[in-house]
């Protein structure tokens, strides 16, 4: 999950089904908790709560913009 965040840091990669779920799903070794319908929901709210964490996280960035003027540019 990090590299994908580290790509596209926001909520939408965190909650992404194609990319999330299925790579979570991967880690389980238990079949039966796998295909579990519980399981599936419980990882579907946790990453819309991390989805919102990230976005907070993300919206307080601050990167310092330089402004250079030109005297041609007026």
């Amino acid at each position: 999950m990090g590299d994908a965040l580290a790509q596209r840091p926001c909520g939408d990669t965190v909650t992404n089904p194609d990319s999330m779920l299925d790579a979570t799903l991967l880690q389980i070794k238990c079949r039966s908790c796998a295909n579990s319908t519980v399981l599936l929901s419980e990882i579907r709210g946790f990453n819309k709560q991390l989805a919102q964490v990230v976005e907070k996280a993300v919206s307080e960035v601050r990167l310092p913009v330089q402004m250079t003027m030109h005297m041609r540019d007026y």
